[in-house]
């Protein structure tokens, strides 16, 4: 079995604002001023791809996720 993290590298910005970085994996050195959020997405995902359909929950919109999580820093 293959876990697959993904998270989200955030780092400020001038006047308040958040940069958001998506990332595919943990980085080798990780920024210690930096701040992340590792979001464990589900098990659909490692099984179906990125965008897969489950039959009682729909569309498993992780794209949108990860974008969301991002753009509210």
């Amino acid at each position: 079995m293959q876990l697959v993290v993904l998270l989200a590298t955030l780092t400020l910005a001038p006047a308040g604002e958040v940069a958001a970085t998506i990332l595919a994996g943990v980085p080798a050195q990780p920024d210690p001023r930096a701040r992340y959020l590792i979001f464990l997405h589900g098990r659909i995902v490692e099984d179906e791809g990125a965008r897969p359909t489950h039959p009682d929950f729909g569309v498993y919109e992780y794209a949108a996720i990860l974008d969301a999580l991002a753009a509210r820093g």
